[in-house]
């Protein structure tokens, strides 16, 4: 069981890393910050691609970082939560003594996902595991280009 979101930092840098990006910690976006920012830059004709992933391992924490990732999809071409199994389980399992049902409802965490757009990648010790892809976005020249620019004034996650 991974304690603290700070515990998920790694392995899902150590994941972008695998696949082109990037990552960076704490990027600004907007007027919040993104836990893990993948950044992989463009070249001739082609834009950079942003991936935004939030770590989350805790409920309310969870609650709120559905919000702020709202707001990240207006930077990032993709946006993902990354959390636990544990995590996931646990979820399921009040949502469904919340609804005072006797079973677990296992699509309940994927259509609060799918509606916004957004992925899941679950974590298990160093290993990550895309579960849901997200959407696919474009965001605006210039919201691309302040993500960028603000990358400058954070510090790369060393894997």
């Amino acid at each position: 069981r991974v304690s603290q979101e700070e515990d998920l930092l790694r392995p899902v840098s150590r994941w972008l890393l695998d696949r082109g990006f990037e990552p960076y910690m704490e990027v600004p976006l907007g007027r919040r910050r993104i836990d893990v920012l993948g950044h992989r830059g463009g070249g001739i004709g082609r834009s950079p691609l942003l991936r935004a992933v939030e770590l989350k391992n805790d409920d309310i924490q969870f609650a709120r970082g559905i919000d702020q990732m709202g707001t990240f999809a207006e930077y990032a071409h993709t946006v993902y939560l990354a959390c636990t199994p544990a995590f996931c389980a646990e979820y399921l399992d009040r949502n469904a003594e919340s609804r005072g049902v006797n079973h677990w409802d296992p699509s309940v965490l994927e259509r609060k996902l799918t509606v916004g757009g957004f992925g899941l990648l679950i974590v298990e010790r160093d290993s990550v595991f895309e579960v849901l892809k997200p959407a696919e976005r474009t965001p605006s020249s210039t919201n691309i280009t302040s993500a960028v620019n603000g990358l400058s004034s954070v510090r790369r996650v060393d894997c």
